[in-house]
């Protein structure tokens, strides 16, 4: 079997969200009725598809306000995309931690979650269970690691920047400092998450 490299996936995927909106209103604008109705529910009321629904649902949410792009760029209608949002909405506030680690670009749902329901209280209560223990707050944060697509390195990196919309930056960068230089378990992750962390000033 061929192999690839990081790089070429990388690669893959920035194609493949450059693509999929134009896809999604291909597909959108060509079916109705009993097809249409199951696309929705298999694209915005599935755990299975919430990157690509937070990514297209985000993208149909803004432009449905925006007089100058809406006609253009929307392809649900408004009662659509109202039972989508509801539909994601439940979704993201069923996630358990284990899934929400699991999932593929978590900060597209994160600001998709944040879009849809500025209120922090459901968030908050996910993560607070997500950081219970020293062990589950070393991987919940592990897989907030962001790759930037248009970097030369594309190293995987903490940042801060995307972190201080959804959690309180300062404190959980002290608890990861307090890990790293303490004589508990997790201290040599620790240490190697905060080699990776990337304060604000640094973006």
């Amino acid at each position: 079997m061929e192999s690839y490299s990081k790089s070429d996936l990388l690669r893959f995927f920035r194609v493949f969200e450059l693509n999929i909106k134009a896809f999604a209103k291909l597909v959108f604008n060509s079916i109705s009725g009993t097809d249409r109705e199951e696309t929705l529910d298999f694209l915005f009321n599935q755990k299975s598809t919430l990157f690509p629904a937070a990514h297209l649902l985000r993208d149909q949410h803004i432009s449905q306000t925006d007089s100058q792009v809406r006609d253009s760029m929307c392809y649900l209608s408004d009662t659509e995309i109202t039972q989508a949002v509801t539909n994601q909405l439940a979704l993201y506030q069923s996630l358990t931690p284990l899934e929400f680690r699991s999932l593929y670009r978590p900060y597209d749902v994160l600001y998709a979650w944040k879009d849809f329901d500025p209120s922090n209280d459901q968030r908050a209560l996910l993560f607070q269970r997500a950081f219970d223990t020293d062990i589950e707050f070393i991987e919940t944060l592990s897989s907030l690691k962001y790759i930037d697509p248009s970097s030369q390195n594309r190293a995987p990196y903490i940042p801060e920047n995307y972190l201080k919309h959804f959690f309180d930056v300062v404190s959980l960068k002290k608890r990861l400092e307090s890990l790293a230089t303490g004589s508990k378990d997790y201290v040599d992750e620790a240490k190697e998450l905060l080699k990776l962390w990337r304060a604000s000033s640094d973006d």
